[in-house]
This record gives structure tokens, sequence and C-alpha cells, in this order.
């Protein structure tokens, strides 16, 4: 009588080790590079007004983006652009507020501002992004993009608004006063007209929550439109506890894999013949 094949394929026994890598992985990113940035939302440090300068401005007009962009259509023309808009701090939604939990500071501030870009004649051309990679470093080109949608609202905002983004649906909002407003259609899915932050907080504390049960992935950096270029990594623009909740699940799901594993292989191995 031949010897019984087990049942657990090779697929399934390589899993729980990959699980257990992206969970390594997971916690090491979330004490990275994502220390909030200090500072009322309205102030431009100098080092973010030189990352928009007269120099970077003529790069942006001599880039050939035809060869990085990946979505379809034309690349865009950003040889028309003659100035950048007022940049602005980048902000997420804190902590506290994603946890469900009541807190007078219901946003947090990235190292990182955006600014529209501008044609001849004012009119936007998309957006141009720079940041700190690190809380030492200089600002420095972090992306730039065509999302019109997002520049033609970034001029619509005084200077007193905070600016939201929430990579987990590629949503920007605008904050203000305690009211908080879609800045594009994404957001505007969400909350379709202005509410107040203790029940959009409710909104976004039950999303995050969902997508944290089911495991799912958070996102990929600030949104905003076709990324041409973004020099980010790819963890950019989420908070460190949604890293680490996430690292815990998969930790957990490693270990629970490779017990199932080990109890299969004791079920499905034949005794040793006499």
């Amino acid at each position: 009588m031949g010897a019984h094949v087990p049942s657990v394929s090779a697929r399934e026994r390589v899993l729980p080790f990959r699980v257990l890598f992206a969970a390594a992985v997971a916690v090491a990113l979330s004490a990275g590079t994502l220390a909030p940035a200090h500072g009322a939302a309205n102030e431009i440090p100098p080092d973010v007004r030189a990352a928009f300068s007269d120099d970077a401005l003529e790069a942006l007009q001599k880039s050939d983006v035809s060869s990085v962009t990946v979505d379809q259509g034309d690349a865009p023309d950003f040889s028309t652009a003659t100035s950048f808009g007022v940049p602005r701090q980048v902000s997420l939604w804190s902590t506290d507020l994603i946890l469900g939990k009541q807190s007078d500071q219901p946003t947090t501030a990235l190292n990182e501002w955006i600014a529209p870009i501008l044609g001849p004649a004012g009119e936007p051309l998309g957006t141009y992004r720079v940041w700190r990679p690190s809380s030492d470093s200089t600002a420095e080109l972090a992306g730039y993009n065509n999302d019109n949608e997002l520049a033609t609202a970034l001029l619509k905002l005084d200077k007193e608004t905070i600016l939201v983004s929430d990579p987990t649906i590629e949503a920007w909002y605008s904050m203000r006063d305690g009211s908080v407003t879609a800045v594009n259609q994404s957001a505007a899915r969400e909350v379709p007209y202005p509410t107040a932050i203790d029940e959009v907080a409710g909104l976004i504390a039950e999303r995050y929550g969902a997508a944290i049960s089911d495991s799912e992935e958070v996102g990929e950096g600030a949104a905003g439109g076709m990324t041409v270029v973004d020099r980010r990594p790819w963890y950019y623009g989420m908070d460190p506890w949604i890293l680490g909740a996430g690292a815990i699940l998969l930790l957990v799901a490693a270990l629970g894999g490779i017990w199932w594993a080990r109890s299969r292989r004791r079920i499905d191995d034949p005794a040793p013949l006499p």
C-alpha cells in the first residue's frame, strides 16, 4: 500500500512564512518616516518655500513624464506652467478620530505640502508636492500630477482651512470651524455636503475599523488623482498605528496558519507500517 500524500499543498505551507515576513516589514515601517510635522497649518517654513522655487518650476517645465506615467491617455504637458499656487500642508485624520475616541485634535499634520501648478492665465494644470523624507531633512520634491480637480479646489481654500488626505479611499477633505467639506469626488461619496466633524468622525472610524478587521490594504501614500511622479514610499501617508495593527493581524493569521498546517499533517500522515 503506497504512502498517503498529505493534503497540505506547497503554496499553503509557504503562505504562513510570507505572511510572517510581511508582518515583520510592517512593524519595521511603522517606526519609519511618518513623524508628524509641527506648527500651524497656515505657516510655510522657509525650506518648503524654497522647494517651490523658480528652479523647481523650470525643471517641471522641462520634465519628460511620457516615460514614467503608467495611466492610459496622453502624458500631461507642464511646459506652459508659469507658477505655483500657495503651498498647503497636508494632514491626515488623527489616530484618536480613527479609533472613535473623543479628541480636540481630529487631524495630524504631515511633513508634506501641496500646491497647484498654474498656467499663463492662472488656470490649474495639476498639483506639485514636496515633503521632508525625515524629521531632520529639508523639503524636496515628492511628486506631481495633473489632478485639475484637486488643483482647482486648492485655489478656493483660505489659509485657515486644514487640508486632509485620506489615502484609504483616495479622498481629500477641507476642514474649518468644526465643519468638513469634500474636496474631490471620492470624498463627496462619503461627505456629500458640509458636515460637522463629530458626524464625519463616526463615519471614518467605522470605515477604518471595517478595513482593519477585514485585513484590507489601506492605501498607498497620499491621494491626488493620477500620479505622474511620486518619490514617496508606498506606506507614506499612513498612521503608524495602522501599520502596527495590520502587522498584529498578520502575525496572528500566520501563527494560526502554522498551527493549522501542522495539525493537518498530524491528521493526514498515515501511521508507520509494521
